[in-house]
């Protein structure tokens, strides 16, 4: 059986929690298929049958657009759902507004996992003072692989999705969903300054080698032909500030004003504390599963009788 894995990753952070999650599947005997949202279409059969899926977004003040439009738009009907994420600090109730929007949409959402990663702290730059202090936490990477252990036994078992829907109290949706909307309006003007004031290009230093058009997810960079003017080449409309171009640069041509000196965070590898996936199985294959799977800073709870229940005030319990 093949267990679709979605997801969109700026940063390589959202990939490699893929990663982890698909050697847990592996772990269960189960077959996982990294499906990049940028190339949806050619799985999309694959994700169309399968009745158990996951979805995984780095946090740009909710999921990361390409993410959030494709759950906006699919028809999850019969299907468990599970979510993951990536941010370096907080989540700003993402996790309970991708829940939602599945839910609408026909879906179950069986289980969320939330997942830091501070020492990159923007995500953008590899600051040595934030890889010495935060450290990749092994209990975060051991819940992504038993994650994938999850999903694959869920599959396996053909457990009813209607017993396996995640829950938020009433309280607690309202609260993450209006932070998010504020955080949200934040965004756009963040943005708005970010690329009308911080982004440069240099046309002497393009070699209009393509690779900064070839990672863009959004189709918002155009350089097909070298450029001799210093206008940058992005529609910056179209543009969701990934940063994936800038990175992708084998030139620098693209920059940021005021960083032109400082080094691109690349991936988790970077990172102290860092696991080969491949050694995931090995490492975290003989402990015990965790059939509870809502890793999130909302209370939340799972409608599965044989499901550890975390403990609710009565005014946090959801409604029937």
């Amino acid at each position: 059986m093949y267990i679709p894995i979605v997801f969109f990753s700026a940063s390589n952070n959202t990939k490699y929690i893929a990663q982890l999650v698909a050697q847990g599947v592996e772990f269960e005997g189960l077959t996982p298929v990294h499906v990049p949202i940028e190339e949806l279409a050619n799985y999309s059969d694959i994700v169309e049958q399968a009745p158990l899926i996951a979805v995984g977004a780095p946090i740009h003040g909710g999921f990361a657009e390409p993410i959030y439009r494709w759950l906006r738009a699919y028809d999850f009907t019969g299907k468990q759902v599970y979510l993951f994420s990536t941010a370096a600090f907080l989540f700003f109730g993402s996790s309970v507004e991708a829940a939602r929007i599945v839910t609408k949409n026909g879906g179950n959402v069986a289980g969320i996992l939330e997942v830091r990663f501070q020492a990159p702290g923007d995500g953008i730059y590899l600051l040595n003072r934030m890889r010495e202090r935060y450290p990749l936490p092994t209990e975060a990477l051991k819940r992504a692989f038993e994650l994938g252990r999850t999903m694959a036994v869920a599959a396996s078992s053909a457990v009813s999705t209607e017993h396996k829907q995640i829950y938020f109290s009433h309280r607690k949706r309202l609260a993450a969903l209006s932070s998010l909307w504020v955080v949200k309006l934040i965004k756009r003007a963040a943005l708005f300054i970010a690329k009308r004031c911080l982004f440069r290009f240099d046309p002497k230093k393009c070699t209009a080698c393509g690779a900064c058009e070839k990672t863009c997810p959004s189709g918002a960079v155009h350089a097909k032909s070298k450029q001799s003017s210093a206008k940058i080449p992005i529609s910056l409309g179209l543009c969701i500030v990934c940063l994936r171009c800038f990175k992708a640069c084998p030139t620098a041509a693209l920059y940021l004003i005021g960083k032109e000196r400082s080094a691109y965070y690349q991936g988790p590898w970077q990172l102290h504390g860092y696991l080969d996936p491949a050694e995931a199985k090995t490492r975290f294959g003989r402990s015990k599963r965790d059939g509870a799977f809502c890793f999130t800073r909302q209370h939340c709870r799972m409608s599965h009788s044989s499901v550890p229940q975390r403990h609710h005030t009565k005014d946090e319990m959801p409604k029937a």
